[in-house]
């Protein structure tokens, strides 16, 4: 491994090296860790090229070797107590918050005064970081996956990083980590301890140390709960290519979980492992699965390589309560979005004032999130929930949970994608957001546009 230092002045840089040694770096999978600074695994001959360029036409480059190195060895004494060592925490899943467990961990660190930097891995999560009023305490304003947030924290110089997650069983935990460690752009190159944390409100309740152990970390870990300790299981294939076809595997997953890929649901499990089959970029099979062809058309062309992909259950709807948080008004910016997948709403809720959403699915998730946001929302269903998600989806169990002044339209059966592109065409331009000051008369265009397959329609 190596460390690739540069400079180009832009101004002299007449033959365009700069945006071509960039190039090449992110061909060869480089991590970039400042603007000229890059860690690389090895030198092709095309990089080798460029490289004597610039040092042909004058521009400083440095390259030296690289190994991993932990951070207390270097910067802190080696028996630093652990009160002078900050720990980066990446919390993933709703359930773990929802059952309490990030709210108990975090509080015990604090009362051991124990410095934490504590960021949210993955998008689901952060409504249970809402609406257990925890956002204070953790970082929810990026959507990284729980890989990113490893290098997220890794960059931060963190001592040590803990992945606090609540499998749906042993297996499946174990997985989800052995997938987060493999896919961390930032934990090879680094000796940085990472501890698994699972199932803490379980008897099974397990760790995996997936680096190096932390003796000072594991004494206050065998203080505080009662943990068994798992060995890091052994690589597994996980993607595949053969030619045109690329094959990704989903292990520990459990039957009539629903595959979501990049928030959409594609199918649903029927045995394990899964494999998801593509020939470029289109899903053309699903092994170990029922396929949902309209989420598959919905998803479109997809990479299996970078896709989110996760199984769940379900999408359990939340329950207004005494933890529904409101938080509060802000500057309007007439700002109405039209979306088919409700994981994106997640973090656009704040920044718009009205959400167009379509589908079944996609408006219940939406209408979850609007409602801690207070912002309206007009959702296109038709009544089939995608035939996954939802056993029964209705006008009036959307209404129960809908922040005021907002509309949903039934359309005929299998019609909600049409009405849905008539209204990106004709009222949005092909964008995706659009300026509306009035949104009466939002609603107005909308009814008029879609009235041959309206049936039904309920305001709140």
């Amino acid at each position: 491994m190596f460390l690739l230092i540069y400079e180009i002045s832009g101004k002299k840089d007449v033959h365009g090296l700069r945006m071509r040694l960039i190039y090449a770096l992110r061909k060869q999978n480089a991590i970039q860790l400042m603007r000229s600074t890059w860690l690389i695994s090895s030198i092709a001959p095309d990089l080798q090229s460029i490289l004597d360029e610039c040092i042909f036409y004058g521009f400083p480059v440095l390259i030296t070797k690289w190994d991993p190195l932990y951070l207390p060895d270097h910067i802190r004494k080696k028996d630093a107590p652990l009160t002078d060592l900050l720990l980066g925490i990446v919390i993933h899943s709703p359930e773990v918050t929802e059952l309490g467990i990030t709210r108990d961990f975090l509080d015990r660190l604090e009362q051991h005064g124990l410095r934490y930097h504590a960021i949210l891995g993955g998008v689901m999560g952060r409504l249970a970081i809402l609406d257990a009023k925890l956002e204070e305490k953790v970082f929810i304003n990026h959507p990284y996956k729980p890989s990113g947030a490893i290098d997220y924290l890794i960059k931060r110089n963190v001592d040590l990083i803990i992945l606090l997650n609540h499998g749906i069983s042993r297996e499946s935990g174990i997985e989800f980590g052995r997938q987060v460690v493999k896919n961390s752009a930032l934990l090879s190159y680094f000796d940085v301890p990472l501890i698994q944390l699972d199932r803490l409100k379980e008897k099974d309740a397990f760790l995996i140390c997936w680096t190096h152990d932390h003796p000072q970390f594991r004494k206050w870990l065998d203080t505080n709960y009662q943990l068994s300790q798992i060995t890091p299981p052994p690589p597994q294939e996980i993607l595949r290519t053969e030619g045109e076809y690329i094959t990704r595997i989903l292990r520990a997953v459990q039957i009539n979980d629903k595959i979501l890929v990049n928030g959409v649901v594609i199918g649903e499990v029927k045995s394990s492992p899964v494999e998801i089959i593509t020939k470029s970029n289109e899903i053309v099979e699903i092994k170990g699965a029922r396929k949902n062809p309209h989420g598959i058309e919905k998803l479109g062309p997809v990479n299996l390589k970078t896709a989110r992909i996760t199984t769940l259950q379900s999408l359990r709807r939340v329950q207004l309560s005494s933890k529904r948080k409101n938080l509060g008004d802000k500057r309007k910016t007439n700002t109405v979005m039209l979306t088919w997948r409700g994981e994106q709403v997640y973090y656009h809720a704040d920044k718009i004032d009205c959400l167009i959403s379509i589908g079944d699915d996609t408006t219940f998730v939406s209408t979850e999130i609007l409602s801690r946001f207070s912002r309206p929302i007009i959702g296109i269903i038709d009544g089939d929930a995608d035939g996954i998600l939802y056993s029964d989806s209705s006008l009036s169990q959307l209404a129960e949970i809908a922040p005021p002044n907002s509309l949903f339209i039934q359309v005929q059966p299998g019609t909600d994608d049409i009405v849905g592109r008539r209204i990106k065409n004709q009222i949005f331009k092909n964008r995706m957001k659009i300026k509306c000051v009035n949104l009466d008369e939002l609603k107005k265009k909308i009814l008029a546009l879609i009235k041959d397959y309206l049936i039904e329609k309920i305001a709140t």
